[in-house]
């Protein structure tokens, strides 16, 4: 009888045991997607205004934009080619989705948006594995996969990881302040989902979306408070080992015999077998090596530094650019800042620069005087993001990094981009509803 009860009581405590496990689990999914909550629309919307130097600033942007890639293809045109008209309607079109979801995520609380976090990311990660299997084959460049088509449509899923993983970051920095303050290893979890996302990146032949990823990732641990001392201790090794393979790289090119003695041989096959066959290292060599393949993988540099000697100091005039007649590649994209400083010159490209300034700082003052810390943490994000994109692209013009091929925010041609940049900036205007500054 007594045992009779026992296995009864130890059956009734596992029940409850698997009750409170049930629990618990339904009230951490809740909590991971939290927007199910409050699927009443008086949490969606904020009150105030917005900040009308942020938004306006964002507007010429888009406004130079338009006006550049105009120019930019205009060639076009000038044949009478139809395919022009039709890519300057689908570019409008694109700016005036992107204009609408900018002015809706604007409204929306950012307490709301933040129930979202967790969502937005495990879509933006299963979208960078779908790219892989899926995705639009590019002639000649058949090893890149950056493009899904839809719908007849191609969108690209690393823009839109980028806002996953600072929304993510953000989201997770909330919840463990103390902790990731306190004890630097609880800052371990989140180098996984920054280096799954840099990882997938770079699978898919995009260098400069896998930088973007890692130091957007590096730089929101570093707001979220974790220590300098981390940075300065796990800093330098890394920075070195960074040296040393662009060392190796360049050697293996140069004179395999040549490599230093102590790096191990199965490391040394390992990049001289590869060297030809890696367009990572190719770009690296290219930009090592100023005499290498001029007519191929420095082609675009070459051209790209070209257009800014023709510029000058007052630029040849909007429309009047000579390196846009297919001698640069990708002109309205990854160097579309050449073709601004040959039409505009020295000064046309330091007011664009001077416009990307004041946005950046105007998105500090934002984020600075948020009323919560997801909130800051979403604007540094987004505003690092456009910084650090701003400075790879006009470091690559200039040949000051390898050609990674990234675009300018705002101005270079691209739906996904412009699309999910303007749902940003929607974002940061959202959070300077509730911001203590003085917007207007």
């Amino acid at each position: 009888m007594n045992g009779m009860n026992n296995r009864a009581n130890t059956q009734n405590r596992r029940k409850n045991t698997d009750e409170r496990l049930k629990e618990a689990i339904g009230e951490k999914m809740l909590d991971w997607f939290g927007f199910v909550k409050k699927l009443n629309p008086k949490h969606w919307f904020a009150q105030g205004e917005i900040d009308l130097y942020f938004f306006i600033t964002v507007v010429i942007l888009v406004l130079a934009g338009i006006i550049i890639n105009f120019s930019t293809v205009a060639p076009d045109f000038a044949k009478g080619g139809g395919t022009f008209i039709q890519s300057f309607q689908k570019d409008i079109l694109i700016l005036i989705v992107g204009f609408v979801l900018m002015i809706i995520t604007s409204k929306l609380r950012t307490d709301f948006i933040k129930e979202f976090s967790v969502l937005v990311f495990l879509i933006s990660f299963l979208l960078l594995i779908a790219v892989l299997f899926y995705h639009t084959v590019l002639p000649g460049r058949e090893g890149i996969k950056r493009y899904i088509p839809l719908l007849g449509i191609q969108f690209q899923p690393s823009e839109i990881a980028k806002l996953g993983l600072i929304m993510f970051t953000a989201w997770g920095a909330q919840r463990n302040k103390k902790g990731l303050e306190k004890n630097w290893y609880k800052t371990l979890p989140w180098f996984i989902p920054v280096s799954l996302f840099t990882a997938l990146t770079l699978k898919e032949h995009h260098l400069s979306g896998a930088i973007l990823m890692l130091a957007i990732g590096i730089v929101m641990l570093f707001f979220s408070g974790v220590k300098l001392r981390w940075f300065i201790m796990f800093g330098p090794p890394l920075l070195i080992l960074a040296v040393l393979v662009v060392v190796l790289i360049y050697y293996a090119h140069k004179d395999p015999s040549s490599i230093p003695g102590f790096i191990p041989e199965s490391i040394k096959d390992r990049f001289v077998n590869n060297i030809d066959k890696r367009y990572e290292f190719l770009r690296i060599i290219a930009w090592l090596d100023k005499d290498f393949s001029p007519r191929e993988h420095r082609y675009q540099t070459n051209s790209s530094l070209y257009s800014l000697a023709n510029g000058g100091l007052y630029g040849r005039g909007l429309g009047n650019s000579i390196r846009k007649y297919g001698h640069l590649p990708e002109a309205s994209n990854d160097f579309i800042f050449a073709i601004i400083c040959e039409e505009l010159g020295f000064l046309g490209g330091a007011a664009v620069l001077a416009l990307f300034a004041f946005l950046m700082w105007r998105a500090f003052v934002i984020a600075k005087n948020a009323k919560d810390r997801f909130s800051t943490l979403l604007t540094l994000g987004i505003a690092t993001q456009v910084g650090l994109q701003t400075f790879l692209h006009i470091a690559v013009v200039t040949d000051m990094v390898p050609n990674t091929g990234i675009g300018l925010p705002f101005i270079s041609s691209g739906g996904t981009s412009i699309v999910t940049m303007l749902v940003q900036m929607g974002l940061i205007l959202g959070v300077s509803r509730t911001a203590k500054i003085k917007k207007d």
